[in-house]
């Protein structure tokens, strides 16, 4: 695959001319230097998934605790998910925890050491301080997902994505399930973590795992 980025056309990956992709919120062309970040080294806790899709061979690196990735600056798509919210009690108001907030998408890595953060869910909470039921955001470098704050519960957030090679549903509101960074239960569990996943074509990590 050259060093540059590819497009899946006709069913195969070919250099993209004229196509645009959303880059940190800004629809950006193809070309003039845009290319993929090149990963040279991972560290901290997570799996390396490799694998093959849409034509292409890719290297998705799924945290879902604190490390720190390595890469010269480029392209990674990212799929970045905070800590749940949890219940919380206060006066016979009642406040359900929901799945965490997501960030997903196309995003410029800076060249250099880039610290990750995987936020913790939030504990809950009878008669303490609501802040602390609120899920911590989680990070690739400057890239963030934002706290998420309790709200009316349910599965707010639920998202399924499928940047690991295979689809994984995340965000369950109301601990209805066990995926990452679902809420907490009504006043039993504290609500789960989140995850960082970020992924480049297979050829551009060179990590050597």
């Amino acid at each position: 695959m050259s060093k540059g980025i590819s497009a899946n056309v006709g069913g195969s990956y070919q250099q993209a001319k004229a196509s645009y992709v959303n880059v940190n919120g800004t629809w950006t062309k193809f070309g003039g230097g845009l290319s993929w970040a090149t990963i040279t080294a991972v560290s901290g806790t997570y799996k390396r998934h490799a694998y093959a899709s849409g034509g292409g061979s890719w290297v998705a690196y799924e945290f879902t605790g604190g490390g720190a990735v390595v890469s010269t600056q480029g392209l990674v798509e990212v799929f970045i998910l905070s800590g749940g919210s949890s219940f919380f009690q206060k006066q016979y108001q009642d406040v359900y925890g929901q799945g965490g907030q997501w960030l997903t998408g196309f995003h410029v890595l800076p060249e250099g050491q880039n610290p990750v953060t995987v936020g913790a869910g939030g504990v809950h909470q009878y008669d303490g301080t609501r802040s602390k039921t609120w899920g911590k955001p989680s990070s690739l470098g400057p890239i963030a997902s934002l706290e998420t704050v309790a709200g009316s519960g349910g599965n707010l957030n639920e998202v399924t994505n499928n940047l690991t090679g295979t689809p994984i549903t995340y965000g369950a509101g109301s601990g209805s399930s066990n995926a990452p960074a679902n809420s907490g239960n009504y006043s039993t569990k504290n609500a789960g973590s989140g995850v960082v996943v970020f992924r480049v074509p297979a050829s551009f990590d060179q990590t050597g795992n």
